[in-house]
């Protein structure tokens, strides 16, 4: 019972860190902040709503501070690894969002013909997202491996302390 007390203290202080990251009128007494962030890329805008962005800062402070949590108690707490997996499951989904929005504005260079077909080809160029897309897709295939193999971890050291019952 007493390292349930302890993962909720450490719950709460890192939600607490986390909304103090994405609310800094908290600390720093400034005006409110907008309910919305926009971003203009090219023909493209969007609109983005601020708690998108303070659950992306939950999943990212707590993934990173539980990854390191697990590798200084060499993933011996079953409880410890749980609330990781957790942290890195919401990663994973945040990820899988975040790289479809990314490659929905790739565009790939090419080249198109228009009719009358003796006209010549229109040379579109590439817009380098091409780049962030592929780099999204390593870490999402990273956040999938470390969810992969920590859940093995975890079901073995939980036979293993079911074994010595």
């Amino acid at each position: 019972m007493k390292k349930l007390h302890k993962e909720i203290i450490w719950i709460i202080i890192l939600l607490l860190i986390s909304y103090s990251i994405w609310n800094p009128q908290i600390i720093l007494d400034l005006d409110s902040v907008d309910s919305t962030i926009d971003i203009n890329i090219h023909d493209a805008y969007f609109v983005i709503a601020s708690t998108n962005i303070l659950i992306l800062i939950i999943g990212v402070v707590f993934y990173f501070i539980y990854f390191l949590r697990i590798i200084f108690n060499k993933f011996k707490s079953n409880l410890i690894n749980c609330i990781f997996l957790f942290a890195n499951l919401l990663m994973i989904i945040i990820m899988s969002f975040c790289t479809q929005v990314i490659k929905m504005m790739v565009i790939l260079p090419g080249t198109t013909i228009y009719p009358p077909l003796s006209s010549k080809p229109v040379v579109h160029q590439g817009n380098g997202l091409d780049i962030l897309y592929s780099r999204f897709i390593i870490i999402l295939v990273i956040f999938i491996v470390t969810f992969i193999l920590v859940t093995a971890i975890t079901l073995i050291n939980y036979k293993r302390k079911d074994n010595h019952k």
